[in-house]
């Protein structure tokens, strides 16, 4: 007959190896909850800073506050729109290459973090069509008609920006179109007037 005990000090010793495992591997994983939690908390905390910041009229220390809040929280599309949209404010003011390119690639992170979501490349568009650039504008808003050709807004941008380019055929195609999603005013008249 063999003796059991060493055995059983053996299946002692694994079990509380493992147990031991387990607490540490769940000791890790709680910590790295604990730190996202915290990155996502001090994110939101400097986002509603640039929030304040912007209604200060403070746009350099909103786009500051933002940054950080992006680096603490590179995946979230919504906050790379929020603080593209502010170098858009920025370069709208300033009109430097620097605040152009920090927006366009803010733009292009938001939609590509989000591929599906079409208001990263819709607001993209109207840094361009706020300055005239109705070119640029269409090739990007066309990004958002992609993603979502229902929209009703997406078409008249279109329109508007087909019309100023005096590409008149198209942009009563999409004033047609933006009336037929949603009835309104702008895209009758565009309509009525074949502009």
């Amino acid at each position: 007959m063999t003796d059991s005990r060493p055995l059983s000090r053996r299946a002692t010793l694994v079990r509380t190896t493992l147990v031991r495992l387990l607490a540490l591997l769940l000791l890790v994983a709680a910590g790295l909850l604990i730190a996202a939690t915290a990155r996502g908390l001090e994110a939101q905390r400097l986002m509603q800073q640039a929030e304040t910041q912007q209604h200060n009229l403070d746009l350099d220390l909103a786009v500051h506050s933002l940054q950080k809040a992006a680096h603490l929280e590179r995946n979230d599309a919504r906050l790379q729109l929020t603080l593209a949209t502010a170098y858009r404010t920025l370069w709208l003011f300033r009109d430097t290459p620097d605040l152009k390119r920090a927006a366009d690639q803010a733009y292009t992170r938001a939609g590509s973090l989000s591929p599906h979501w079409p208001v990263p490349a819709y607001e993209h568009a109207r840094m361009y069509t706020f300055r005239g650039q109705d070119a640029q504008a269409l090739t990007l808003l066309q990004e958002a008609l992609d993603r979502d050709p229902n929209n009703a807004g997406y078409w008249l941008e279109r329109a508007r920006s087909l019309s100023r380019l005096q590409r008149l055929p198209e942009a009563r195609t999409a004033f047609a179109r933006c009336q037929a999603l949603r009835p309104n005013p702008e895209c009758a008249r565009g309509l009525r007037s074949g502009r």
